[in-house]
This record gives structure tokens, sequence and C-alpha cells, in this order.
């Protein structure tokens, strides 16, 4: 999502939860991006001047955050173009690929006109919103300055980010830098008309590559055979959030995150549903989900503000190097910090403990070499306008430093989940107090309706 960004709501998506404990205190629930391996988030200004950080780390001497991540990206690789029939396979074993432009890619001047739009919007103000902790903040913030306030908009659908007619512009990291910008999937008007003919050309040739692999790859939550689509066609995937990610000149790295959590389980495996107790603790965050970047602009190197992925971090081994171990999983704004953090403070890891996880999550990547040649860090640089990726939301990544002036890095994205996961994560509370607001629930967009007709905005929710 995200960003999806690591947003400091703490944190992505994309998106905002209320962290509450739940479970014998075991299980917390967490921000849809987590501030993983990282202390909290801290975006500031950069001079055009490259930082000069450590370029080694041993058990006493661990490289600060933005050291570690810094490095990570100097040696990394840009992510390799795959030819569209290898897509899944790759997807499965790196938890992201690229889209081979020969294969596929889309009319660079449609996105080149989409980004003049998005930036317009920006600079009108007019879909700026504050800062919430709510997961359904697409609607929620229909009742906010710049935003419609009549009865035909208060809508939403519950456990989604989606919008229907106006934006809403999220910002963060500080001093304008980043924004997740909320788009309306049903805005028919000539200015957000690009945004329909983009997401017409992506699903046409994507969804039944999207639909094999939400079917194979992404959990299946407790109590999803109950709400899951009987639909013959097996292509009843959910679209639950479509937004754009902006990167200003001089935003830094965010924190390495992923949009939503691996757990270990006996027996983990897509065809079968988690335990009660894991799927719970996703209440009030987005789903599960596989997220599609198109780029909206070049991005011929990683100082464009380029995204990083560590490949193959998209199970639970990986996330326990990240959150803890076995079901003892501590939230990331806990007193017992159990991320990566550069801090070491009393109660926190030791250095070797923070030096040591670290190595370990690099030598967990798929692509990682151990001749050092390759450290498993990929990068979405040497980008073109028009070329697409697709990655699971649980992969480790963060949204790399824009360092080039002027550069205002745009991406359009949206996330698809298994059918009835979205109302499963959604939560009664959530429900009624939008109900008392006066919103009205609607029915799950399915992807393959973006392209036949279109979604209706009618229909309520049973």
């Amino acid at each position: 999502m995200y960003c999806r960004t690591s947003v400091d709501f703490t944190a992505n998506d994309t998106t905002m939860v209320k962290i509450e404990t739940i479970i014998l205190g075991l299980l917390h629930l967490t921000t849809l991006h987590w501030p993983l391996l990282t202390s909290s988030l801290s975006i500031s200004p950069l001079t055009e001047t490259k930082p000069k950080p450590k370029t080694t780390e041993t058990s006493t001497t661990p490289l600060t955050r933005l050291e570690w991540q810094e490095t990570l990206i100097q040696k990394s690789s840009p992510l390799p173009p795959t030819l569209f029939p290898n897509a899944l396979s790759t997807l499965q074993r790196d938890g992201v690929v690229r889209i081979d432009g020969r294969s596929f890619s889309i009319d660079p001047s449609l996105c080149s006109n989409l980004r003049q739009t998005i930036l317009e919007e920006l600079a009108s103000g007019d879909s700026r919103w504050e800062t919430t902790t709510s997961a359904s903040a697409s609607a929620s913030a229909s009742t906010s300055t710049g935003n419609d306030n009549d009865d035909e908009v208060k809508v939403y659908i519950p456990g989604t980010r989606l919008r229907f007619t106006k934006p809403i512009d999220i910002s963060f990291g500080g001093t304008d830098r980043r924004h997740d910008l909320l788009l309306p999937l049903n805005n028919r008007s000539k200015n957000w008309l690009d945004i329909r003919m983009v997401l017409d050309s992506v699903v046409r040739k994507l969804q039944p590559l999207l639909d094999e692999a939400v079917d194979q790859m992404l959990p299946r939550l407790h109590g999803s055979g109950d709400t899951e689509s009987n639909d013959n066609d097996n292509s009843s995937i959910e679209i639950v959030e479509l937004a754009s990610l902006i990167a200003r000149y001089g935003s830094n790295h965010q924190n390495i995150h992923g949009d939503y959590r691996r757990y270990p389980y006996l027996g983990e495996d897509a065809a079968e549903e988690e335990p009660a107790i894991i799927t719970k603790s996703r209440i009030g965050k987005l789903p599960p989900r596989l997220v599609t970047f198109v780029v909206l602009q070049d991005v011929p190197t990683i100082e464009h503000g380029a995204t990083v992925f560590v490949t193959g971090t998209h199970d639970a081994e990986a996330h326990e190097l990240v959150y803890g171990n076995g079901m003892g999983i501590q939230d990331a704004n806990s007193s017992q910090d159990d991320d990566l953090d550069d801090d070491n403070d009393e109660g926190k890891m030791t250095m070797a403990t923070i030096a040591t996880r670290r190595s370990l999550l690099l030598e967990h990547s798929t692509r990682h070499t151990f001749d050092s040649r390759d450290n498993g860090v990929r990068t979405a640089s040497q980008f073109r306008c028009g070329d697409v990726l697709i990655y699971d939301a649980s992969v480790l990544h963060w949204g790399g430093p824009n360092r080039i002036v002027g550069n205002d890095r745009a991406i359009l994205y949206f996330g698809v989940a298994r059918s009835g996961a979205a109302q499963i994560v959604s939560g009664e509370v959530e429900g009624e107090e939008l109900a008392r607001l006066g919103f009205k629930a609607l029915a799950p967009v399915r992807l393959k309706d973006v392209v036949m007709g279109g979604p209706s905005s009618s229909k309520s929710s049973k």
C-alpha cells in the first residue's frame, strides 16, 4: 500500500488503526505499516549531498536505522523485468515482480496525464485531510473539511479505503514530503477519467494473474468459508484500495515495513484457514492483499524515490525476525521493543541482537548470495513511465529517498484481497460508529467489475 507507505499514523500503508491489547496480551493490533526493524518514523528534509553512512556493522557498533537502510540501497540492484508467463512464479518466490515492458505496460501519455491531475489536486489543497486512526479513513473522512458532506457520498465499503467521488490527501513524513492520495473509483468526470482508463488497461491484462496469485499466496482468514463468493468463474477477488503515492524532493527513507503481518502457525497454507486468534489480530486493518504499482513517470535511479524491497521476506520466518518468536508477538510501540531498533536503551535488544537479526533477515532473502555480491535487496529504479510491478503487501519494503530537485515521484496503486476478507476485518464497532454518523455500507467491489461496466455504488451490503 501503504508507501504503501510506512506512514506515521504510526504507520503504507497506507492506513491507520487503533492499537488495542487482545488475547492475554500476546497479540496487539498494530498499524497498517509497522515501523519494522527501526525506530519510529523520522522523515526530514535532505540536501542534495548524499549521506555518508558507515558501511559495516558489527555486534558492538550496529549501524543506525538510516545508515543501515542507506547501505542496503547502495548495494542493491534494480528489479529485473520478468516476462508475463513467468510473473506468478517470480512473485511467489520473491514477493515482488516487475512485469517486462515488452509483455505489458500502460500508455505513457495516459500515465503522464494522470500524474498531472494528481499533482494539481495536491496543489489545490481541496483534498487535504488530517490523519486519523480509523481503517475506514476513506469513509469517515467524508465528513471532514474539503470533502462531500451530502447524503450521496456518505457511503463506504467495510474494511477498505475506497473512495467514490472525491479524493482525500493523507500527507505524512513531515513538511509535506510524502502523500497518500486516496482516489475516487466512481468519479467519471473529465478530471478523473484517466484513472478509469488506466485501471481498465491494467485489470484487463492482469486479472487472471491476480486471481491466481491471490488464491495461492494470501492467507485465508478464519471464517472466510462463510463469506467467500460462490462465483464459478473464480474471479471474485475484491479491490480494497485505490490511491497514489507521491514522494516529493527531500523525502528521506521510510522505515522498512510490511503492510500486513505473516504469522507462524502449524500447517501454514493458503488453502487452509488461519487460526481465529490470528484473524482477530487483523481486525481494524486492511486485509492481506496484493498491491499493483503503475509508475506514472520515469524513475531512472534510486535517487528518484524508488521503492525498495527485501526479496523473499513475505513469510512468517522473516516476520519472526522482526516481531518476535512464536505467538509472543510484540507491538511495534511496546516498551519491550522487539524490532531491529537502532536504540539500545535499557530493556531493549542488545546491539549484538540487532546486528544478528539484520544479517539473518538479508540471508533469508531469496536473492541473497553468501559471497556478498548480492544482498537480496531490489529497487523499483530504472523504471519507465507506464511500467507495472506487483507485490505481496507483506514483503518487507520501504519508500526510498527522493534526492532529485523538482522531482515529485508519483505512483498509482491498487490493492486486491480475497473475497470476503475486507468484511471479516472491518469490525462491528467501526460499522456501528459509521452508521451512527449516517454512513451507508456498500457491497464489495469485485476487481472484474472495474472493467465490466464499472462498480455500482448503490447497493448496500447485507
